[in-house]
């Protein structure tokens, strides 16, 4: 924009030593004041024109600015639309894109917590009933033991010629 503005002052310039060559001295004034009038208008219309078709896009980037920055914060539930067919429709489409993908990774991340909390609550369980089955296994075997040992000493003073030692019955 700026070589433009640049090329036009030139062209001005150029233009108003050619002219003041061919044109009396004192017609040069005017022509030198119609030459500024024409080159700032110009200018003041290419910056116009410039202003008007670039206005539309800054609102569009502005409008995505806006969106990105909800995404940040944690909203996922929006959506940007636009009629734009060119680079910032595109851009509109990968926000969007973005933001269901985002959404998505949220919510399997979401399920796989939930399943890994599960899977924990189960290995606990699972934990418990391995506990109460080992303490369980070590009272039988105590048990076990202790009736063993009787036995043995019952077996032994039979052994020994005493034929009235008895065993003590108990239901388990």
């Amino acid at each position: 924009f700026g070589v433009v503005i640049v090329a036009m002052v030139v062209v001005g310039v150029l233009a108003f030593i050619n002219t003041a060559a061919q044109v009396g001295p004192e017609h040069r004034g005017i022509v030198a004041r119609n030459l500024a009038i024409l080159i700032v208008t110009v200018v003041v219309g290419i910056v116009a024109v410039g202003l008007t078709l670039a206005r539309p896009t800054v609102r569009g980037i502005e409008e995505l600015a806006s969106h990105t920055a909800d995404i940040e914060a944690g909203q996922l539930d929006g959506h940007v639309d636009t009629d734009a067919q060119d680079e910032l429709g595109s851009l509109y489409s990968s926000i969007n894109s973005m933001r269901e993908t985002i959404k998505q990774r949220i919510e399997e991340a979401e399920q796989q917590r939930e399943r890994a909390v599960q899977a924990q609550e189960e290995s606990e369980k699972q934990r418990e009933r391995t506990e109460q089955a080992r303490k369980k296994s070590e009272e039988l075997a105590t048990t076990l033991e202790e009736r063993t040992d009787e036995f043995a000493e019952t077996m032994a003073q039979t052994a020994d010629g005493d034929l009235t030692a008895r065993l003590s019955v108990e239901s388990d």
